[in-house]
Protein backbone atom coordinates (compact mmCIF):
# COMPACT_ATOMS: atom_id res chain seq x y z
CA UNK A 1 0.00 0.00 0.00
CA UNK A 2 1.38 3.50 -1.01
CA UNK A 3 2.07 5.76 1.67
CA UNK A 4 0.75 9.01 1.85
CA UNK A 5 4.06 10.81 2.07
CA UNK A 6 5.02 8.62 -1.15
CA UNK A 7 1.85 9.74 -2.77
CA UNK A 8 2.16 13.45 -2.04
CA UNK A 9 5.71 13.26 -3.86
CA UNK A 10 4.74 11.15 -7.03
CA UNK A 11 2.05 14.50 -7.32
CA UNK A 12 4.69 16.74 -6.49
CA UNK A 13 7.30 15.17 -8.96
CA UNK A 14 4.13 14.94 -11.32
CA UNK A 15 3.22 18.77 -10.44
CA UNK A 16 6.87 20.24 -11.51
CA UNK A 17 7.75 17.75 -14.80
CA UNK A 18 4.17 19.13 -15.89
CA UNK A 19 5.42 23.03 -15.09
CA UNK A 20 8.72 21.72 -16.85
CA UNK A 21 7.15 20.78 -19.97
CA UNK A 22 4.77 23.52 -19.61
CA UNK A 23 7.74 25.95 -19.62
CA UNK A 24 9.20 24.61 -22.90
CA UNK A 25 5.91 25.18 -25.14
CA UNK A 26 5.02 28.05 -23.57
CA UNK A 27 8.30 30.30 -23.28
CA UNK A 28 8.88 30.22 -27.29
CA UNK A 29 5.61 31.20 -28.20
CA UNK A 30 5.65 34.85 -25.54
CA UNK A 31 9.04 35.41 -26.80
CA UNK A 32 7.63 35.19 -30.22
CA UNK A 33 4.82 37.62 -29.32
CA UNK A 34 6.64 39.91 -27.39
CA UNK A 35 9.36 40.38 -29.89
CA UNK A 36 8.96 43.69 -31.73
CA UNK A 37 8.13 42.58 -35.55
CA UNK A 38 6.97 43.94 -38.75
CA UNK A 39 3.61 42.57 -39.82
CA UNK A 40 3.91 41.70 -42.89
CA UNK A 41 -0.57 41.78 -43.62
CA UNK A 42 -0.81 40.26 -46.88
CA UNK A 43 1.62 37.16 -46.62
CA UNK A 44 -0.66 34.53 -46.34
CA UNK A 45 -2.59 34.97 -49.05
CA UNK A 46 0.66 35.58 -51.54
CA UNK A 47 2.52 32.35 -50.09
CA UNK A 48 1.20 29.73 -47.48
CA UNK A 49 4.52 27.98 -47.68
CA UNK A 50 6.26 30.91 -45.81
CA UNK A 51 3.77 30.44 -42.56
CA UNK A 52 6.61 29.04 -40.47
CA UNK A 53 9.05 31.66 -41.32
CA UNK A 54 6.77 34.71 -41.11
CA UNK A 55 7.91 35.58 -37.82
CA UNK A 56 11.89 35.43 -38.44
CA UNK A 57 10.98 37.06 -41.37
CA UNK A 58 9.14 39.91 -39.58
CA UNK A 59 11.63 40.13 -36.24
CA UNK A 60 15.11 40.56 -38.45
CA UNK A 61 13.55 42.99 -40.65
CA UNK A 62 12.36 44.99 -37.57
CA UNK A 63 16.20 44.50 -35.83
CA UNK A 64 17.17 45.88 -39.41
CA UNK A 65 14.68 49.09 -39.24
CA UNK A 66 16.06 49.57 -35.86
CA UNK A 67 19.47 49.58 -36.47
CA UNK A 68 18.79 52.29 -38.69
CA UNK A 69 16.26 54.28 -36.31
CA UNK A 70 13.66 53.76 -38.28
CA UNK A 71 11.27 52.59 -35.23
CA UNK A 72 11.18 52.37 -31.53
CA UNK A 73 9.95 49.18 -29.83
CA UNK A 74 6.28 49.51 -31.40
CA UNK A 75 5.09 46.35 -34.40
CA UNK A 76 4.27 48.20 -37.43
CA UNK A 77 2.62 47.07 -40.81
CA UNK A 78 4.09 46.50 -43.75
CA UNK A 79 2.46 45.17 -47.53
CA UNK A 80 3.88 43.27 -50.31
CA UNK A 81 3.46 45.87 -53.51
CA UNK A 82 1.13 44.33 -55.70
CA UNK A 83 3.05 42.27 -58.49
CA UNK A 84 6.51 42.20 -57.26
CA UNK A 85 6.43 38.68 -55.21
CA UNK A 86 8.58 36.39 -56.59
CA UNK A 87 9.92 32.99 -55.97
CA UNK A 88 12.50 31.18 -57.51
CA UNK A 89 13.58 27.35 -56.96
CA UNK A 90 16.95 26.15 -57.36
CA UNK A 91 18.19 22.78 -57.04
CA UNK A 92 18.67 22.73 -53.05
CA UNK A 93 17.11 26.35 -52.39
CA UNK A 94 14.21 28.78 -52.88
CA UNK A 95 15.07 32.26 -53.54
CA UNK A 96 12.01 35.02 -52.47
CA UNK A 97 12.13 38.41 -53.00
CA UNK A 98 9.66 41.11 -53.38
CA UNK A 99 8.72 44.76 -52.80
CA UNK A 100 7.69 46.10 -49.35
CA UNK A 101 6.01 49.31 -48.32
CA UNK A 102 5.65 50.51 -44.77
CA UNK A 103 2.98 53.60 -44.71
CA UNK A 104 3.43 54.01 -40.71
CA UNK A 105 7.00 54.97 -41.32
CA UNK A 106 6.83 55.75 -44.80
CA UNK A 107 9.69 53.94 -46.71
CA UNK A 108 10.45 51.16 -49.15
CA UNK A 109 12.32 48.22 -49.05
CA UNK A 110 13.24 45.80 -51.67
CA UNK A 111 13.54 42.54 -49.99
CA UNK A 112 15.45 39.16 -50.76
CA UNK A 113 16.35 35.94 -49.30
CA UNK A 114 16.63 32.43 -49.07
CA UNK A 115 14.93 29.31 -47.59
CA UNK A 116 16.26 25.43 -48.54
CA UNK A 117 14.07 23.29 -50.26
CA UNK A 118 11.68 21.37 -47.68
CA UNK A 119 12.49 23.81 -44.67
CA UNK A 120 10.33 27.23 -44.52
CA UNK A 121 12.89 28.71 -42.18
CA UNK A 122 15.17 31.66 -43.21
CA UNK A 123 19.04 29.97 -43.90
CA UNK A 124 21.19 32.99 -45.25
CA UNK A 125 21.07 36.51 -44.70
CA UNK A 126 18.01 38.58 -45.22
CA UNK A 127 18.89 41.62 -47.70
CA UNK A 128 17.24 44.47 -47.68
CA UNK A 129 17.95 47.01 -50.08
CA UNK A 130 16.44 50.47 -51.16
CA UNK A 131 14.77 51.19 -54.25
CA UNK A 132 15.32 53.73 -57.06
CA UNK A 133 12.97 56.99 -56.58
CA UNK A 134 10.87 55.26 -58.78
CA UNK A 135 10.14 52.13 -57.40
CA UNK A 136 9.73 53.62 -53.63
CA UNK A 137 6.14 54.96 -52.51
CA UNK A 138 8.07 57.52 -50.73
CA UNK A 139 10.98 59.23 -52.69
CA UNK A 140 11.06 62.05 -50.03
CA UNK A 141 12.14 59.44 -47.27
CA UNK A 142 16.13 58.85 -47.03
CA UNK A 143 16.49 54.92 -47.61
CA UNK A 144 19.13 52.79 -45.45
CA UNK A 145 19.23 49.32 -46.45
CA UNK A 146 20.87 46.27 -44.18
CA UNK A 147 22.79 47.56 -41.69
CA UNK A 148 24.74 44.01 -42.10
CA UNK A 149 27.52 45.52 -44.32
CA UNK A 150 29.48 42.14 -43.91
CA UNK A 151 27.14 40.44 -46.12
CA UNK A 152 28.64 39.82 -49.20
CA UNK A 153 27.25 37.76 -52.89
CA UNK A 154 29.95 35.38 -52.26
CA UNK A 155 28.07 34.51 -48.69
CA UNK A 156 25.44 33.04 -50.89
CA UNK A 157 27.61 31.31 -53.21
CA UNK A 158 27.78 28.07 -54.07
CA UNK A 159 24.71 28.09 -56.10
CA UNK A 160 23.55 25.34 -57.59
CA UNK A 161 20.47 25.02 -60.12
CA UNK A 162 18.26 23.41 -63.02
CA UNK A 163 16.65 24.73 -65.82
CA UNK A 164 13.15 24.18 -67.24
CA UNK A 165 14.94 21.69 -69.36
CA UNK A 166 17.02 20.02 -66.92
CA UNK A 167 20.14 21.65 -67.25
CA UNK A 168 22.34 21.34 -63.99
CA UNK A 169 24.50 24.44 -63.75
CA UNK A 170 26.54 25.71 -60.67
CA UNK A 171 27.89 28.67 -59.59
CA UNK A 172 30.91 29.76 -57.91
CA UNK A 173 33.12 33.09 -56.58
CA UNK A 174 36.85 33.37 -57.61
CA UNK A 175 39.01 36.16 -57.77
CA UNK A 176 42.07 37.22 -59.80
CA UNK A 177 43.78 40.16 -59.40
CA UNK A 178 41.58 41.39 -56.84
CA UNK A 179 38.84 42.17 -58.85
CA UNK A 180 35.72 38.98 -58.13
CA UNK A 181 34.79 36.76 -60.15
CA UNK A 182 31.47 34.89 -60.44
CA UNK A 183 32.11 31.40 -62.35
CA UNK A 184 28.91 29.62 -64.00
CA UNK A 185 29.49 26.01 -64.83
CA UNK A 186 26.41 24.45 -67.23
CA UNK A 187 26.43 21.29 -67.82
CA UNK A 188 24.41 22.17 -71.40
CA UNK A 189 27.88 20.74 -73.66
CA UNK A 190 27.08 22.80 -76.71
CA UNK A 191 24.22 24.26 -76.51
CA UNK A 192 24.38 27.83 -77.20
CA UNK A 193 20.47 29.03 -76.11
CA UNK A 194 20.76 27.03 -72.43
CA UNK A 195 24.58 28.12 -71.90
CA UNK A 196 22.77 32.30 -72.61
CA UNK A 197 19.52 31.22 -70.54
CA UNK A 198 21.38 30.10 -67.46
CA UNK A 199 23.72 33.40 -67.93
CA UNK A 200 20.98 35.63 -67.67
CA UNK A 201 19.08 33.27 -64.97
CA UNK A 202 22.03 33.86 -62.98
CA UNK A 203 22.72 37.82 -63.19
CA UNK A 204 19.17 38.52 -62.17
CA UNK A 205 19.74 36.43 -59.41
CA UNK A 206 22.38 38.66 -58.63
CA UNK A 207 20.61 41.27 -59.26
CA UNK A 208 17.53 40.17 -57.08
CA UNK A 209 19.74 39.85 -53.84
CA UNK A 210 20.29 43.64 -54.70
CA UNK A 211 23.73 43.27 -55.98
CA UNK A 212 25.23 45.06 -59.09
CA UNK A 213 26.61 41.98 -61.45
CA UNK A 214 28.60 44.59 -63.49
CA UNK A 215 30.87 44.89 -60.38
CA UNK A 216 31.85 41.71 -61.21
CA UNK A 217 33.56 39.63 -63.91
CA UNK A 218 31.15 36.97 -65.06
CA UNK A 219 32.56 34.15 -66.75
CA UNK A 220 31.03 31.06 -67.91
CA UNK A 221 32.06 27.61 -68.49
CA UNK A 222 30.56 24.66 -70.23
CA UNK A 223 30.85 20.96 -68.87
CA UNK A 224 31.01 18.10 -71.13
CA UNK A 225 30.63 14.50 -70.53
CA UNK A 226 30.38 15.33 -66.90
CA UNK A 227 34.14 15.83 -67.12
CA UNK A 228 35.63 18.41 -69.67
CA UNK A 229 35.20 22.12 -69.39
CA UNK A 230 35.10 24.20 -72.04
CA UNK A 231 35.59 27.59 -71.91
CA UNK A 232 33.02 30.27 -73.28
CA UNK A 233 34.91 33.57 -72.51
CA UNK A 234 36.47 34.40 -75.31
Amino acid sequence: MINKKTKTLGIILGIVVALFISAIIIVPIITNLLTPTVNITNLASLSNELNNSKNSLGQNLFRILKANNYVNNRNIEGTIRENTFKKTLYSESTNWSFILDMDEIKLTYLISYSTPNGNEQISEPLFVSCPTKDESKYPETKCIGSYDSGTTLESYLPLKGKTTDGYSYSVYSASENDQPQIRIYAESCGIEKINESIKATVLGWISENGFNPDDYTILTYEICDNSYIYDLNF
